[in-house]
């Protein structure tokens, strides 16, 4: 960032957002369960690295979901959940809550002028 502190982005789709059991996105936003998931064993580097903050950019919406690390690793913003063993290449995930990122939303094109 341009006052030199670290940035992790994830790529991730708009389909991806973790819904807490949820039958879809907008109940789990409606109800303030709709989050983003990041491996545990990633946030732990990074925090080794230095980075202070972590992202998910929504490449088919084009906004940017931005946190501090920190926030993935304190209880009261975030939850664990293991799915080592489950399916391909299951690990420990952290979840937090969208209120607790700020929202880049994307530019609207209204069309040609």
């Amino acid at each position: 960032m341009d006052h030199g502190k670290k940035v992790y982005l994830a790529r991730r789709r708009w389909n991806q957002v973790f819904r807490s059991g949820r039958a879809s996105i907008s109940g789990a936003i409606a109800d303030e369960t709709a989050s983003w998931a990041i491996d545990e064993d990633l946030l732990i580097k990074l925090r080794t690295k230095g980075v202070e903050f972590v992202g998910v950019k929504v490449i088919d919406k084009g906004e940017i979901y931005l946190t501090r690390l920190k926030t993935f690793f304190t209880p009261k913003t975030s939850k664990l959940r293991d799915y080592t063993g489950v399916g391909k290449g299951g690990s420990r995930q952290r979840y937090v809550p969208f209120k607790h990122f700020a929202l880049k939303k994307s530019l609207v094109c209204l069309g040609s002028a």
